[in-house]
Order: structure tokens, then C-alpha cells, then sequence
């Protein structure tokens, strides 16, 4: 008993001496707070696109702290920066306050190289500012000489989503600029469009749409906006009545729902997307394809994921519409549709299939109600229309799956940097 007692002095002992020793050991150095030089951040740059996590999250941390005081050396740095460094650092640039920002953003857009994850950075500040700003950086990129069509129609991208007065002159001006029926025209006249369905007090501008276009829905802004406003109502039964009101209003107008497919507000795009998806756009096939590239890589991640339904379900370009896309559509986008179409070519034509079903469909259906199904000729028909299904879902298969490997692994962030 008595040995017993002494060991736990002993250890009570010990115990006291090592807290004694350890409460005179320097504390550990807390991150130092002080704005970094900007030979530190230039060192740093190299983290960013490093493999280990704790390192970069470190570089970033530092980085932020400077980002505002060396904005302008850090945005020249941003050319030289590998993918995945360059993407961290546009990030946090676009969301400090500098001055300069906007003409940043306005500029990663104007890119035609640029990814979907800097789109979607600038995208998301540009909403952040005050709208004169905006409209400010987008005048001064359109007065700079020798502007490329992407250039263009980009500017006209981040003009629809501004609701000032003058951005919608703009983007009319730009219009009325643009060759008639051409792909920049288009996407003036969407800018605009976006604008006016934004804001609930341009009917002056949606009264001249409707005076240009026959086929606009002819009714009052307001009778719009409300059936809009209605679609993010908490009663499914409620939304459902809207998206009825809403079919039956636009329908005869492809124009308004491409620009609705690109809203900000996700109800408004959702239900666009979902219209467009089952109906077949003629003279709007090519504007349809142009306005899901951009989705897909700009758009959020469940529009994007939309957009690419609606794109599988349209008819695959051309070569001749592949020439007008290339001059409005961003560098990474088309090397990833010609992939999807070149697997696609070597499957077979599948606008030529379609065409082919839709012409023995029209052949069949008289003469199966004149003859019944036991007829011939009938017979024959419906063994052909057989065989064509056969080969067009085999070739719809390959266009579905050629869209979703190019572009639903980046939408969803699974792409390996």
C-alpha cells in the first residue's frame, strides 16, 4: 500500500514539472496577417496549380490578402499561369473590389479561350456590381477598333442581363450594325430580348420588337411578367397553370425562348429549356446549337446539364453551319463539338435519317387508314420505318453520348486537372 501511495506521488510529480517546462515553451507563430509584397504572391503563384491540397490552400490565403493592392501586376501575371493556377487566381481577382475588376471580367469573357470555370467566375462577379459599371466596361470594349465577332457577341451576352435603358439602345444599335439573319444579329437581338424580360418596365422596347417581329407573342409586357413571376409560386399546381400560360404566349416565338433559357433565375430557364427541348426549330436549329454552347459553358451547372438535353435533341450542324458557329462560339466548346460530330460522322448521317423517317411517316399514315395494317405495301412501309428506327436510335445513341462525355464531366466538375 505504502509503494502504491509513492508511485502516485511520483507521477503527480512528474506531471506538475512537465507543466512548468511546457508553459515556458514559445507559443506557435499565428499566420502572419500583414498585406504580403508582391514578390511573396509571385511566389506563390506556383502553389496554385500544385498536387497537394495544404499547400495551395495556403497560397491562396495569402494571395487573397494581396489580390486588391497588386491587382493590376497579378492580371498581367495571369496569361503565364498553368490551367487550374489561372482559374484560382481570376477567382479571387474578379471578387475583390478593385476598380479594375469589371474590365476584367468583361475581358475573361471577350476571350475565346477561355474555360467554363473562368466564364462562370466572371459571370458571377459581373452580378455583383452596380449595373451603370457594367454598362460602362461593355461600352468601352465595343469602341475598341478592330472588335472580332466573338468580341461582339459577347459584350451583347453581358448586356442582356443588364436592364438600364441604354443597354437595351445598344444592344438595338448593335442589331440594326449586324448583317440580317446572321448569328451576331441573333444575339443582339437576344441581348436585348433578356433585357426586356428582365425588367417589367420596357415595354417601349417590347413594343418596337413586336412592331419588328410578326411572329412575337402579342401581348403586353405586364401579361409576361406576371405568368414569369408566377412560375416560381410554392403550388405545384400553380406553376403548373403558369407554365401552361406561358407555352401558350410564346409559342409561336422561338426568339423568346432561347432568351428566357438563359435567365438568371433558374425557374425561368428551366421552363424555357424544357419547351425547347420538344420542339423541333427549323430556321432556329443553328441559333438553338449556339445558344447551348454557350450554356454549357457558362451556365450553372443544372442549366448547363439542360442545355445539353436540348442540344442532343436538335439536328447536328452542318459543315456550312459548323463556318458560322466557329466565329461566336468559344475555342474550347467547338473542339469539343467537332469530337462529338466526327464520332458521329463515322456512325452514320443522322439529320439525313431523320428526314428519311419523317418522309416514310408521311407516306404511311394515309395509307394505313385507306388500307389497314395487313395491306402490302403498308407493311413494307412499316418494316422500313422499323429499320430506320433501328439505325437512328444507334445514331442518336452516339450523338446523346458524344455530348455527355465532351461536355456533362466538365459541367459537373469531374474533369481531372
Amino acid at each position: 500500500m505504502k509503494s502504491l501511495l509513492i508511485a502516485i506521488l511520483v507521477s503527480l510529480g512528474g506531471l506538475t514539472w512537465l507543466g512548468i517546462v511546457t508553459s515556458q515553451e514559445p507559443a506557435p507563430r499565428a499566420p502572419s496577417k500583414e498585406a504580403p509584397t508582391f514578390d511573396e504572391l509571385e511566389a506563390l503563384l506556383f502553389y496554385l496549380a500544385g498536387e497537394a491540397p495544404e499547400q495551395r490552400l495556403a497560397a491562396e490565403q495569402r494571395l487573397r490578402l494581396g489580390a486588391k493592392e497588386h491587382f493590376d501586376k497579378l492580371v498581367e501575371l495571369l496569361p503565364e499561369q498553368p490551367l487550374r493556377g489561372r482559374e484560382l487566381l481570376l477567382n479571387m481577382l474578379v471578387n475583390t473590389d478593385a476598380p479594375n475588376r469589371v474590365k476584367l471580367c468583361v475581358n475573361t469573357l471577350c476571350r475565346q479561350d477561355a474555360g467554363r470555370r473562368e466564364r462562370l467566375s466572371a459571370t458571377a462577379a459581373l452580378r455583383t456590381v452596380e449595373e451603370p459599371r457594367v454598362l460602362a466596361a461593355v461600352k468601352d470594349r465595343l469602341a475598341v477598333a478592330g472588335l472580332s465577332t466573338y468580341e461582339r457577341v459577347q459584350c451583347c451576352r453581358v448586356l442582356g442581363e443588364l436592364t438600364l435603358n441604354e443597354a437595351q439602345q445598344i444592344a438595338e444599335a448593335q442589331r440594326a450594325a449586324a448583317e440580317s439573319d446572321s448569328l451576331p444579329e441573333f444575339f443582339a437581338e437576344d441581348a436585348l430580348l433578356r433585357s426586356i424580360l428582365s425588367s417589367e418596365f420596357s415595354q417601349p422596347a417590347w413594343s418596337r420588337y413586336q412592331r419588328r417581329r410578326k411572329e412575337a407573342p402579342q401581348v403586353e409586357l405586364r401579361v409576361i411578367h406576371g405568368a414569369l413571376v408566377d412560375l416560381a409560386q410554392p403550388s405545384a399546381m400553380e406553376r403548373a397553370q403558369a407554365e401552361l400560360s406561358l407555352a401558350e404566349m410564346l409559342g409561336s416565338d422561338p426568339r423568346v425562348l432561347l432568351a428566357l433559357s438563359r435567365s438568371t433565375q433558374p425557374e425561368r430557364a428551366a421552363f424555357a429549356l424544357a419547351v425547347l427541348r420538344r420542339r423541333p426549330m427549323g430556321l432556329f436549329a443553328l441559333a438553338t446549337q449556339a445558344v447551348m454552347l454557350d450554356l454549357v459553358t457558362s451556365g450553372e451547372q443544372m442549366t448547363a446539364l439542360l442545355a445539353v438535353d436540348v442540344a442532343v435533341a436538335g439536328a447536328p450542324p452542318t459543315p456550312a453551319d459548323l463556318t458560322r458557329l466557329r466565329p461566336v462560339v468559344s475555342a474550347d466548346a467547338m473542339s469539343r463539338l467537332e469530337a462529338v460530330l466526327e464520332g458521329l460522322t463515322s456512325a452514320g448521317n443522322l439529320a439525313e435519317l431523320r428526314a428519311q423517317r419523317g418522309r416514310v411517316e408521311a407516306e404511311l399514315v394515309p395509307l394505313l387508314r385507306r388500307f389497314g395494317p395487313a395491306h402490302g405495301e403498308v407493311q413494307d412501309l412499316t418494316g422500313r420505318l422499323e429499320e430506320i428506327g433501328r439505325s437512328l436510335d444507334s445514331l442518336e445513341r452516339v450523338w446523346r453520348l458524344g455530348w455527355r462525355r465532351e461536355f456533362e464531366t466538365d459541367i459537373l466538375g469531374l474533369k481531372a486537372r
